[in-house]
């Protein structure tokens, strides 16, 4: 995974935005107490992570794809679809930044 993608999964910088969105938001009300704010706060942190587990998870469903992908791609049945099949997975592999699991690694 590159350090692009696991600022994505992980928060900052990625979460930045949200948090000046939020920042300007709160700052355009009228003055309240501290509790409402941190409701406020923490509302937005548990929407930002669940965001996060859904991309955790659709990472690792793409990264399934690659790794079936390169396994199907050495059947030899046909030649120009395995080709294919693993052009492709390497191309998953690349965009995710990880490499193809040891098993289903070319041999």
């Amino acid at each position: 995974m590159t350090e692009e993608q696991a600022d994505l999964i992980e928060g900052t910088p990625a979460r930045q935005p949200a948090y000046d969105a939020v920042y300007q938001i709160i700052s355009s009300l009228p003055p309240g107490d501290a509790s409402r704010n941190a409701t406020i706060w923490r509302a937005v942190t548990a929407a930002l992570d669940a965001m996060d587990q859904q991309a955790r998870s659709r990472l690792d469903r793409v990264r399934e794809i690659a790794d079936q992908l390169a396994v199907h791609g050495r059947l030899g049945v046909d030649l120009e679809a395995d080709g294919i099949r693993r052009g492709v997975a390497q191309q998953l592999h690349d965009a995710l930044g990880v490499s193809p699991k040891a098993s289903e690694a070319p041999a």
